[in-house]
């Protein structure tokens, strides 16, 4: 349609246009020229007007999109049109059929409306021409410009797929539906990076980037469309100063302020960060409901941090995003092809270039943002210097206190995934609190305490078996191991060397199964048949024992002259080195374990029983070690696939034996000689494969049919019975099924799995000393403070030991006395052991043995040493006396109030402080004087001091612990979490953090400063048992922590070492 000159038509002119539109909209619904009056026909300039309107209401309706029609006429020009796609401001968009080519393309046509616009109409010319100039595999190409009877139209190619912004509609309305692919939203930026990098050096910048002007193909392209918008470097005046052209919520904060060149790529790339930023996180990045709201938040507020709405995100990916999106242009990517580059290395999974920003950078920007107020707090430096100065130290105190808490997060992460056992879910927030580039250095004791402990056990791999390793067995030598496979060879490891020692080719047959004799002499497989190999001689291995099915597991007497084979499905046969058989019972399991007792006369024996003629239920039976007869059986439930037992292995102690059901995947905890299930674990991750339990009895390692090993910790309870500890650690041992586990010692356990690969894993963290240090009740336990000496009481007496190299050093036993608790001295020079029946204080020197024994006159119930080790405190119910060791003198004695229960020393020496049930702490001076001092709280039963005597912690009956600021009459901060009475507290040596055991069995650490448990280190006693107190010692270096837990059984495993990295 051509312009209308002039500012004010002719009036004739306009009735003449007005009259003729009239007819002309009176009869457009029939033929199209049948009721024009030929008399009143217009000139040819009026005809040429009429038939763009006459064509527009051909091609161009009100209806929307969804329910308009197409005109009658499809025809337009050289194009049929087929159906609406699209339409906006900027016009309609159809998909046609060009005549000419027979091909289908999208025509776009801008409406009458916007014609009569210059700007709208040069816009959509620049839309066309930026868009035609362009050859880029990302960007729609343009077939064809034109004009029909002033009605503008282009062609370009169709794209048979959807918008970004259809798809994060239908992703926001179900977004469960599939799990996000972080890799393929990041290719897709990086196609639409590549071309507005292409489109960049040809000097257009789009200025329209967002969701719904990027089409994704049924192939997975992206394409750029619309370049409506486009700013063409050399028509810089195509748009006025101050017109905010393109959608407002995806636009760069300079273009709204206008306070920066507008033809800058760098707006092309905020724009694209936006629209990543709304892909990943189904929501915009600013998300105001109006206009003025939007541009507030565009102009003044940061955008949210993507891990913020999107918390599974990446965190590479979310620094490429908060870089392309900073409000400073200088701080975004400096080009388009800069974010693909950095998107590219985020998809290949290499570093990537951008940093996250560090706090000092995040106050930058809050600076900028404040421009005015930094300006006038400037002008008035002189007179406000010492407010500033005060402010700037707030905020440095303000930054100081953030970084703590981060860190009080990042530790509270890991505390609870080292309670659940994943040891790569405890080192992430722990590599997060790594300083770098000039940080403060946050971490304390527990952040070295669990970096040690979550160690991944290091591994060794033995290569050599064809398929799968089926079985293995470790020598008594503990550094030889046995392997079979199915590639039918027997294979004799040496363990600390990873050197093949033999290799003897057994036959064509797989095997199954593989036993070595009490004195190692001999090696046993299985696969149809048995053969024997006798180490000592030169004979070859020979055939003793044959079957027509496969022997599944194999197992030497403890007398090393029998052989105990399970048939699969068939039965258990008793057999002579030989090969005489001596004993056939039946057994319909599949015969994954076979043991026999370490010491008494019984055979654990997995077995399968009928309760009905569809149901069998796996049970465990233990039978005499001739198989004359079956002593006991366990069953665990009856139901298909579940309750089923098909695993069992005798604890190294003999009093019990574990049983695992290889669907549910649990295992269950048994005495000797009683079908009364202890303990159990919870149902577990996946299919069972194979059972072990350590030779010191601290550890049950399970392997699943998935690939992963779990290394299950045995706890002792008062009650005599060992129960599975609260924390198991998980990792994947190998690639498929994990076939067999066997321990080498308390610190070394081998798998073998389906990959062919035997692994040899050295167990990181916590190191279980192997000798048993109390046959008796354990009730106390210390380290010395040079750390090179465990003091453990029991009822009848103590025991020393040496904890570098797990030796005991001395024992004391008295059996009519009753020890209960013990101290060291400063000096680790000596230590005292508190005794009731007779009442007594024992004071012995490092080596255990006895120089002084001193008679008190109550039972004692605490004990402490001052700083210079010259006197021992002991508290009785209302009394303390003060010794001097070495001259036997009882230096001194207070009356105190009833139920008086602990002491220590001020760092001075100079004051002692006691704790009791009734009145409280009071202080006492050692010059004499009388006390003037107390602190009125009921029921304290253990007190510490922190290394500079200005905090005092004080445990209670009630589970409660509180800190106390001696310096102050503030309040004290009570710390919450332990069930029952808290019998032992320490600060590090850094007062930094706090250390208590309880009677719960739990063994926490609490941030000093801030007042916050970090959780428990260790929790005992899994189902429940009570009593099984947590006990722990720190030497004064805090090189190790050592935690016990008090316990009956002598079985247990008495101590771990935690050591502190």
């Amino acid at each position: 349609m051509r312009k209308i000159e002039g500012n004010n038509p002719p009036s004739d002119r306009w009735s003449a246009l007005a009259a003729q539109l009239l007819k002309y909209d009176e009869a457009k619904d029939g033929p199209h020229d049948s009721e024009i009056d030929t008399d009143d026909a217009p000139s040819t300039r009026l005809e040429e007007e009429i038939a763009c309107i006459d064509l527009l209401h051909r091609v161009w309706t009100t209806e929307t999109p969804a329910s308009a029609p197409l005109p009658p006429d499809k025809s337009f020009t050289e194009f049929t049109l087929l159906r609406e796609i699209g339409r906006g401001g900027m016009g309609v968009v159809y998909e046609a059929e060009q005549l000419a080519l027979r091909r289908r393309v999208a025509l776009k046509i801008l409406p009458i409306a916007s014609a009569l616009s210059e700007g709208r109409l040069a816009r959509f010319q620049n839309e066309a021409l930026a868009a035609a100039t362009l050859n880029h595999p990302n960007i729609v190409p343009v077939y064809s410009v034109g004009c029909e009877h002033g009605l503008h139209y282009y062609a370009m190619q169709l794209i048979d797929g959807q918008s970004l912004a259809e798809q994060i509609a239908k992703r926001r309305k179900n977004p469960q539906a599939a799990e996000t692919d972080y890799f393929e939203l990041a290719s897709l930026a990086a196609q639409a990076a590549d071309a507005l990098e292409f489109s960049h050096r040809k000097g257009i910048v789009h200025r329209d980037v967002k969701p719904a002007n990027l089409l994704l193909d049924d192939v997975g392209k992206l394409w750029v469309t619309d370049f409506g918008l486009a700013r063409l470097s050399d028509e810089a005046g195509l748009t006025s100063t101050g017109d905010m052209l393109g959608t407002l919520r995806y636009m760069s904060p300079e273009r709204i302020a206008s306070n920066y060149p507008i033809v800058d790529p760098s707006a092309d790339v905020y724009s694209l960060g936006m629209t990543l930023f709304e892909m990943i996180a189904l929501r915009p990045a600013f998300d105001g409901q109006d206009r003025a709201a939007l541009l507030r938040q565009i102009l003044e507020d940061e955008p949210p941090r993507l891990r913020q709405v999107a918390p599974n995100a990446p965190v590479d990916l979310e620094t490429i995003v908060a870089k392309a999106i900073e409000k400073d242009p200088a701080q975004r990517y400096p080009s388009a092809a800069a974010l693909a580059a950095d998107l590219r290395r985020f998809i290949n999974r290499e570093p990537i270039a951008a940093k996250p920003p560090s706090v000092v950078d995040r106050v930058a920007k809050w600076s900028q943002r404040h421009r005015t107020f930094v300006r006038l707090a400037g002008l008035f430096a002189a007179l406000l210097a010492a407010t500033w100065t005060f402010n700037s130290i707030r905020i440095r105190h303000a930054l100081d206190e953030t970084s703590e808490l981060l860190y009080i997060a990042d530790m509270n992460l890991a505390f609870e995934a080292w309670k659940d056992g994943w040891s790569d879910a405890v080192r992430t927030p722990l590599d997060r609190q790594i300083p770098r580039d000039g940080q403060v250095d946050q971490r304390g004791f527990e952040w070295s305490l669990l970096y040690g402990a979550s160690q991944k056990p290091r591994v060794s791999v033995l290569l050599g078996h064809e398929g799968a390793v089926t079985e293995i067995a470790v020598f008594p030598d503990r550094r030889r191991l046995a392997s079979v496979g199915v590639d039918g060879t027997l294979r004799i490891w040496d363990m600390p060397t990873q050197s093949l020692l033999r290799t003897i080719e057994v036959g064509d047959s797989k095997l199954f199964s593989v036993a070595v004799s009490p004195n190692g002499r001999y090696v046993v497989v299985g696969s149809t048949a048995a053969h024997l190999l006798d180490l000592e001689s030169d004979a070859p291995m020979k055939e003793i024992f044959r079957h027509d099915s496969n022997i599944e597991s194999l197992a030497f007497h403890r007398d090393g002259e029998q052989i105990a084979a399970g048939i699969r499905y068939h039965e258990v046969c008793l057999f002579s080195l030989n090969g005489e058989i001596i004993k056939r019972i039946p057994c319909d399991a599949r015969g994954y374990t076979l043991e026999f007792h370490p010491q008494r006369p019984s055979l654990l024996i997995p077995n399968r029983q009928d309760e009905t003629s569809e149901v069998r239920s796996s049970l465990i039976q233990i039978w005499s070690d001739d198989l004359s007869a079956m002593q006991s059986k366990i069953t665990n439930g009856s139901r298909k696939h579940g309750g089923t037992l098909t695993h069992a292995r005798w604890s190294p102690c003999g009093k019990y034996f574990v049983a695992g059901e290889v669907y549910q995947s649990r295992i269950h905890l048994y005495p000797h000689n009683s079908d009364r299930k202890i303990d159990s674990t919870p149902v577990a991750r996946h299919r069972l494969s194979d059972l072990a339990y350590s030779p010191d009895g601290s550890t049950v390692a399970i392997a699943y049919e998935n690939g992963i090993l779990e290394l299950c910790p045995i706890d002792a309870n008062l009650d005599d019975a060992p129960s599975f500890g609260h924390r198991s650690q998980v990792f994947k041992a190998h690639n498929g099924e994990v076939l067999a586990v066997r321990f080498v010692n308390s610190k070394k356990v081998v798998t073998c799995g389906q990959e062919g690969r035997i692994r040899i894993w050295s167990l990181g963290g916590r190191d279980t000393p192997d000798f048993k240090v109390t046959k008796d009740h354990l009730l106390e336990f210390d380290v010395s403070p040079d750390g090179k000496n465990l003091l453990f009481v029991g009822d009848t007496g103590y025991i020393v030991a040496d904890a570098e190299h797990e030796e005991v050093r001395y024992q004391y036993a008295h059996a009519t006395r009753k020890h209960k608790l013990c101290a060291w001295s400063p000096r680790s020079d000596r230590f005292a052991v508190g005794c009731k029946g007779p009442n007594r204080l024992l004071v012995a020197g490092a080596s255990g043995r006895v120089q002084k024994n001193l008679p008190i006159d109550d039972e004692p119930h605490g004990i402490c040493f001052s700083p210079d080790g010259s006197t021992v405190a002991v508290v009785m119910d209302q009394q303390l006396d003060l010794w001097e060791p070495h001259t036997e003198r009882k230096a001194g004695q207070w009356k105190l109030s009833p139920k008086s229960r602990c002491a220590i020393f001020t760092p001075d020496g100079k004051t002692l402080i006691v704790g009791g049930h009734e009145d409280g702490v009071t202080f006492i001076p050692m010059d004499g004087r009388k006390s003037t001092r107390t602190i009125p709280c009921k029921l304290v039963d253990s007190v510490a001091l922190s290394p500079d005597g200005s905090l005092l912690a004080t445990g209670h009956l009630d589970g409660v612990i509180r800190l106390w600021n001696l310096d102050s009459d503030a309040p004290p901060v009570e710390l919450v979490a332990h069930l029952r009475y808290v019998r032992k507290l320490a600060f590090t040596r850094d007062g930094r953090t706090l250390i208590s055991a309880s009677d719960d069995g739990a063994i926490r650490l609490w941030s000093v400063a801030h007042g916050r448990g970090f959780g428990p280190f260790v929790k005992r006693a899994r189902n429940g048992s009570a009593g099984a107190a947590g006990m722990f010692g720190l030497p004064a270096d805090n090189r190790f922590l050592a935690t016990a837990c008090e316990t009956t059984n002598p079985d247990s495993p008495a101590i771990d070492i935690w050591n502190i990295e």
